[in-house]
C-alpha cells in the first residue's frame, strides 16, 4: 500500500538533487525544473495520503488480535514509533526540498529583475577600509551562527589529586594492564589470553585454594617419602592433614579462633574416649549410652553455652578414637600393632589423635600467618571503604537534592543563569553524571502508555462516539522522535562509559580506598 508512493518520492526527490541548480556561473545561471516541482508536489501528496491509511490499517490489525502484554504491547509500539519517525522524517525531507525550489526560485527571480549600476568602478571605496561598518555587521542570528568564533583556549588539567589509593593510580595505567605486542596476531592474541587468566588467578577466592593446595602438598608429601613414611602411619597423618584443612582459613584471625576451637575440642573429646572406653571396656551396648551422654553434654555446650565449633570438635574427637578403636577391637586388619591390635590401648589411640590434630594445627597457623597470610583486619578496613564511598556516591545522587519549592528554584535559576555564567559553563563543557541510569524501563512504561491511549482513541472512533480530542498521526511525530532520540543518547552514554572505564578503570570492592 505504502511501496509505490514511498518510491515515486524517493525518485523525485533524488532527480531533484541530482540535477545541478547553479550553472557555470553561480551569480548569473540558475535553474530551476518546474516540472519536477510539480512532481515532487504531488508525489508527497500521494504519500501523505498513503501513509496515513497504512498506519490506519496497520494498528487496526494489531487491535483485532489478541490481548497482549504489557511488554509486547511497548515492543509493537516501538516498531509503530520507528515506521513513524520514518516516514514524517521521510515527509519533512521532502518539504524542505519544495522550500529550498522556493528558495531558487526567488534568487532567480531576484537575479533577473536586479537594477544594473555603475558603482564597482569606485575603485577608491575598496581603500583605508579596516574596520567593518554598522551596516557590514551581522544582525541575522542565523547567520551569526555560522561565523567562525575565535578559538577558547582550553582549561589546564589539573595534577592527580592527593589521596587516591595505589591500586588506583596503578589501573590508570591501561597499557600496563590491557596492551598486547602488536608485533603480530598471534602474539597479541596469547598475550591477551595469557592477561585473561593471570586476572583469573589473582583472585582471592583462586590464591586461597592455591594456599591451601600446596599447604596440603606438603603435609602429604611425607607419606610418599620412604623414610618418613613410618612417622607418617605411626602418628597418624591423615588426621593431622584433615585438621589443617579445617584450620586454614581466607584470613588470619579465623585460622586462630579455628586452630584453638579444634585444640581445646581435641583435648576434651580424647579424654572422654580415654574415660567412656575405660568404664565401658569396649562394650557395644555401654559405649552407646555413654556416646549418648558425651553427645549431650556437647549438644549442651554448642546449644546453650553458644560454643559450636568447641563441641563440634569435641564430639568428633569422641566419635573417631573410640569407633576407631572398637573397630580394631574387632579384628579389622588396619595395621595398628603400635596401639593394641585386637586389644586397643585407648591411651595410645588417644595421644596419637591429639599429637596428629595438634601438629596438623600448628601447620595450618604457620600457613596462614607465617608463609601466606592474609589480614582480616586489612580486609575489614577495606570493605568498609568501598561501604562508605559506595554510601557516598548513592547519597549524593539521590532524591533528597532535588528542592521541592518550584517558585524559589525558578528565582534561584533566573539570579544564577547570567549571561557570563552561561559563557562559562559553555567554556567549562558539561560533566557527566555520576551515575548514569537505564532509560528501558521508562521507555516501556512511555510506549506502552501511547498504546493504551490509541487503542482507546481508535475504540472511540469505531464506536462512533465524538471524543474530547482530535488525535491526528502527526500527533504521535513528536512522541515518536522524542523515544527515538532518547534511546539513542542513553546508547552513546553507555559508550562514553564504556571508554571512561576502560581509561580510568572502575572501583573493585577490595580496592584499598582510604589511605
Amino acid at each position: 500500500m505504502l511501496g509505490p508512493s514511498i518510491k515515486s518520492l524517493a525518485h523525485t526527490l533524488s532527480e531533484i538533487l541530482r540535477e545541478p541548480a547553479f550553472g557555470q556561473d553561480p551569480n548569473k545561471d540558475i535553474a530551476v525544473n518546474e516540472q519536477l516541482r510539480e512532481s515532487l508536489r504531488d508525489a508527497l501528496n500521494l504519500y501523505n495520503n498513503a501513509r496515513s491509511e497504512s498506519l490506519q490499517e496497520l494498528y487496526r490489525t494489531i487491535q483485532i488480535g489478541r490481548a497482549r502484554s504489557e511488554k509486547i504491547q511497548a515492543d509493537i509500539e516501538e516498531v509503530a514509533a520507528a515506521c513513524g519517525h520514518f516516514s514524517f522524517s521521510l515527509q519533512a525531507v521532502a518539504e524542505e526540498t519544495d522550500a529550498y525550489l522556493d528558495v531558487l526560485e526567488d534568487i532567480k527571480y531576484t537575479t533577473e529583475t536586479a537594477p544594473r549600476s555603475w558603482s564597482w568602478l569606485k575603485f577608491w571605496r575598496y581603500f583605508g577600509r579596516t574596520e567593518p561598518s554598522d551596516k557590514d555587521r551581522v544582525e541575522d542570528p542565523e547567520r551569526e551562527s555560522l561565523i567562525q568564533k575565535p578559538p577558547v583556549p582550553r582549561l589546564r588539567k589539573s595534577q592527580m589529586p592527593k589521596g587516591i589509593p595505589d591500586t588506583m593510580v596503578a589501573r590508570r595505567d591501561t597499557f600496563n594492564w590491557d596492551a598486547a605486542p602488536q608485533s603480530s596476531r598471534v602474539k597479541r592474541r596469547v598475550a591477551q589470553k595469557m592477561l585473561k587468566i593471570s586476572r583469573f588467578i589473582v583472585r582471592e577466592d583462586i590464591l586461597f585454594g592455591i594456599k591451601v593446595g600446596i599447604g596440603a602438598l606438603l603435609w602429604a608429601m611425607l607419606a610418599f617419602i620412604p623414610s618418613t613414611r613410618p612417622i607418617y602411619q605411626t602418628w597418624r597423618g591423615e588426621w593431622g592433614l584433615l585438621s589443617f584443612m579445617i584450620v586454614a582459613a581466607m584470613t588470619t584471625g579465623s585460622a586462630n579462633t579455628t586452630g584453638t576451637a579444634r585444640f581445646k575440642g581435641t583435648l576434651i573429646g580424647a579424654a572422654f574416649a580415654v574415660v567412656c572406653w575405660t568404664v565401658s571396656q569396649g562394650n557395644g551396648i555401654a559405649l552407646v549410652f555413654l556416646g549418648g551422654l558425651v553427645a549431650l553434654f556437647n549438644f549442651y555446650v554448642i546449644l546453650v553455652i553458644k560454643k559450636a565449633p568447641l563441641g563440634r570438635i569435641a564430639l568428633l574427637a569422641y566419635n573417631v578414637s573410640t569407633l576407631y578403636a572398637y573397630s580394631i577391637s574387632q579384628d579389622v586388619d588396619d595395621d595398628d600393632d603400635d596401639e593394641g591390635g585386637s586389644n586397643p590401648l585407648i591411651l595410645d589411640i588417644a595421644w596419637h589423635r591429639v599429637i596428629a590434630v595438634t601438629l596438623g594445627i600448628v601447620w595450618g597457623i604457620v600457613v596462614c600467618r607465617v608463609l601466606w597470610p592474609i589480614s582480616g583486619r586489612k580486609k575489614f578496613r577495606e570493605g568498609l571503604s568501598v561501604l562508605y564511598l559506595q554510601m557516598g556516591l548513592i547519597w549524593k545522587r539521590g532524591p533528597l537534592t532535588v528542592s521541592l519549592n518550584k517558585d524559589s528554584t525558578h528565582n534561584n535559576t533566573l539570579d544564577y543563569m547570567r549571561e557570563g555564567e552561561q559563557a562559562a559553563l559553555q567554556r567549562y563543557e558539561y560533566p557527566l553524571t555520576d551515575a548514569i541510569p537505564t532509560v528501558e524501563n521508562n521507555k516501556d512504561r512511555l510506549l506502552g502508555k501511547i498504546y493504551q491511549f490509541r487503542k482507546e482513541h481508535m475504540n472511540t472512533d469505531l464506536s462512533g462516539d465524538e471524543s474530547p480530542l482530535v488525535v491526528q498521526e502527526s500527533d504521535y511525530a513528536l512522541l515518536y522522535a522524542y523515544t527515538l532520540v532518547t534511546l539513542q543518547v542513553a546508547a552513546e552514554l553507555n559508550k562514553v562509559r564504556a571508554e571512561i572505564e576502560a581509561l580510568y578503570g572502575v572501583l573493585h570492592e577490595e580496592a584499598l580506598l582510604l589511605q
